[in-house]
């Protein structure tokens, strides 16, 4: 009852009780300050930035020296590797070239590719014969021509270190420091603080890396192509309510199934199954979770409320979080090795709030795609960075860059055609508008006319009745609603209903293919759990970018980046 008499809201069930002045949302406002007091005092999440003893400088200079060194490092020295045959597996070639020497930067996917175009990927079967680990190695062009042109190959071959399966999308550097047995005494007497870069034994001593062929049933996991996976998952069933439209209340009865209440899931006794770090402070950040989710979701509890925070998500943001993951994700040589702590991938995901947008951005850019994006965007944000006077010593990433010339007329032809070509590559895709020197012009004015229209939309004041409609969907008069939907009218006492059906078929029932169909495509480039950092209503600007007011020539001057020898003065 003092939440509804705070915050002006009527209780389910309960009459309104005389006259009591609502208090907005100062409670609230206020406990949540103090909260987030509390976590700046109790939190003990490290940080690991790695200060070179060599480096000099403040600021964006001392983030130079520290790239161009840990570059400059990882250029010159290499990791000692012993690839073997699992001892699980007989059915592929065994390694006989002896230990290999590979870029500590290089993804484990890296060394897949350089087997499977060797032969060492293809299974052999029972009865083949199993004496040809002495044969000749030879590149089989076809499978190198694949890898080469097209990032959409399924993976043959899973790589361990002990008993350690290693994502490809890890550096090696990264899986050795991590898992190898050799850097076990280094990782319990060295901290990434004092020497980054691990002891010189990380440098000299021989890395075991087992390899062994992909199961058809592991083929399916997170590490292969998503559209495999989505289409499995979404595949109509003789139980779905499109095959079973005469059993289920919603075609009989014209009852939607209940929305459910996103309030849920927050309202629990436990910590989340994704937040596995430990932290003095994890039971203010739970308590601050379930303040956010109340904050956001209040409206759920209630009918025809207005769907309005109590309090901005803005005022949930720890600035003390917000600097120790700024200072993170700003250390190239963190984003070179993709060495990310836990508590941060974590507390993104369920705890966005914590952070403003730019931060959530960056966070995403550095665990959705690979190293090489991540860097250009901590260079677009920081471009000091990369302003060395040493070509051997600058921090660039490593970028193929593709260009696409499209027409506006057949957009989503040429749209499907482009991710056909390229939707699997790692390469930069560039889009170029036929007969546009810039392109954002038409799609401005696009968006003006839509916003347009939609101002202007009026009401010719009739009443239902005379509209004519019937149960069935707007637009697709062969599509009804509800059983019999044709030749029911729409009038003042079933509207209700209609509404609830229209927006439910609309939404949910009649997309859920489409919907189906753009997660898989979603999946196929990166793991759509990465959305998780965001709110729906940040997805237009994380797609987008940011929407200026004004149009002045200050902002004008700030989005252009002037180049081939020109400046902002000339």
């Amino acid at each position: 009852k003092a939440y509804g008499y705070s915050y002006s809201v009527q209780l389910p069930g309960e009459e309104p009780i005389g006259r009591v002045e609502p208090v907005g949302n100062a409670p609230l406002l206020a406990l949540v300050h103090k909260m987030n007091n509390c976590l700046s005092q109790m939190e003990q999440f490290p940080v690991k930035v790695h200060d070179f003893p060599s480096g000099n400088g403040t600021g964006g200079s001392f983030s130079l020296n520290r790239g161009s060194q840990a570059l400059k490092f990882f250029n010159t020295h290499q990791l000692k590797c012993q690839l073997q045959r699992h001892p699980d597996c007989a059915n592929v070639k065994q390694w006989k070239g002896g230990p290999v020497k590979i870029d500590p930067l290089a993804l484990v996917q890296a060394i897949e590719r350089y087997l499977v175009v060797r032969g060492y990927g293809r299974v052999r079967e029972d009865d083949e014969d199993s004496d040809d680990d002495g044969s000749d190695e030879e590149i089989d062009e076809s499978l190198a021509a694949q890898f080469l042109n097209s990032g959409n190959v399924r993976h043959r071959l899973q790589f361990y270190i002990g008993e350690h399966l290693l994502p490809y999308n890890m550096t090696v550097y990264q899986a050795v420091r991590q898992f190898s047995i050799q850097a076990e005494d280094e990782r319990e007497s060295t901290d990434d603080e004092s020497n980054p870069l691990g002891r010189a034994g990380i440098w000299t001593k021989t890395h075991t890396i087992w390899y062994k062929p992909v199961r058809e049933d592991e083929e399916s996991n997170k590490d292969c192509v998503g559209g495999k996976r989505g289409r499995a998952q979404t595949a109509p069933t003789k139980t779905s309510p499109r095959n079973a439209k005469k059993h289920d209340e919603l075609w009989h009865d014209g009852v939607c199934p209940s929305v459910s209440n996103p309030l849920e899931v927050y309202l629990i006794s436990t910590p989340p199954e994704n937040i596995t770090f430990e932290d003095p402070s994890l039971d203010v950040i739970l308590l601050l979770r379930v303040l956010h989710a109340i904050s956001r979701y209040w409206y759920y509890l209630y009918d025809n409320a207005m769907c309005k925070e109590i309090i901005p998500t803005s005022e949930f943001i720890n600035s003390k979080l917000t600097a120790k993951a700024n200072r993170q994700l700003q250390d190239p040589l963190v984003i070179m090795t993709g060495n990310i702590p836990t508590w941060l991938t974590e507390l993104g995901k369920t705890c966005p709030f914590f952070f403003p947008f730019d931060t959530r951005q960056m966070l995403f850019y550095v665990t959705a795609f690979d190293r090489d994006r991540a860097m250009q965007r901590l260079l677009d944000t920081n471009p000091e960075i990369n302003q060395s006077d040493s070509q051997d010593s600058r921090v660039a990433p490593r970028l193929d860059r593709k260009k696409r010339t499209v027409n506006r007329e057949e957009l989503l032809k040429q749209a499907e055609s482009v991710m056909q070509d390229l939707g699997s590559s790692r390469a930069m895709l560039e889009i170029q508008y036929e007969n546009e020197v810039n392109d954002d012009t038409k799609r401005n004015t696009t968006k003006e006319s839509l916003q347009y229209a939609l101002e202007t939309l009026t009401m010719n004041g009739c009443s239902v009745e005379d509209l004519g409609l019937d149960f069935t969907l707007p637009g697709f008069p062969n599509i009804e609603l509800k059983k019999g939907g044709k030749d029911i009218p729409v009038t003042i006492h079933n509207l209700e209903e209609y509404l609830r059906l229209v927006i439910f078929w609309a939404l949910n029932e009649g997309v859920s293919r489409q919907f189906d169909s753009f997660r898989d495509g979603f999946e196929s480039v990166f793991p759509l759990s990465h959305l998780q950092y965001f709110y729906p209503e940040e997805l237009d600007q994380l797609l987008c970018g940011s929407k200026a007011d004004t149009w002045d020539a200050k902002t004008l001057m700030e989005c252009c980046r002037p180049d081939h020898g020109y400046t902002h003065d000339r």
